[in-house]
């Protein structure tokens, strides 16, 4: 069973914290004194942080998103954005002002592609980056329309 982060289970006297991708296995756990140390340096939940100033608590969860999952830095994410003029790499569409191109990777290397709208990105998603499955998919829309 795949838990959110911050969710708690017990194995072998630790307690699961976070999904890690640093980690052998992608998980974090912690001993209790750990756990218990943690908790109560941020005792300050993201809720708080969130009502105090909703704006500032999505752009450093997006910084912090970046960085971790991409190793992106936001002037790195923002240069990709002006080589890109703006727009979806692929449908060349510009996104709305609430939201920000997806940074698009290869699952396998881990290397970044470029910048895609959420529709495209999940789109190549859904048929696991396979360009083969991306050709049968063209052939089904000529054959139909």
């Amino acid at each position: 069973m795949r838990l959110k982060c911050g969710d708690t289970r017990k194995k072998d006297n630790k307690i699961f914290w976070a999904y890690d991708r640093s980690s052998k296995n992608g998980e974090r756990w912690l001993s209790p004194e750990q756990f218990l140390h943690y908790k109560k340096r941020n005792a300050e939940t993201s809720k708080d942080c969130y009502n105090r100033n909703p704006k500032a608590f999505w752009d450093r969860s997006r910084k912090a998103d970046l960085k971790r999952r991409f190793g992106l830095t936001p002037d790195l994410y923002e240069k990709m954005l002006i080589q890109q003029k703006g727009v979806c790499a692929i449908c060349k569409k510009q996104c709305k002002t609430t939201e920000r191109l997806c940074v698009d990777h290869c699952h396998h290397t881990n290397k970044i592609r470029g910048l895609l709208c959420r529709r495209c990105n999940a789109g190549i998603g859904h048929l696991d980056d396979s360009i083969d499955l991306l050709k049968e998919g063209i052939k089904y829309l000529k054959k139909y329309s």
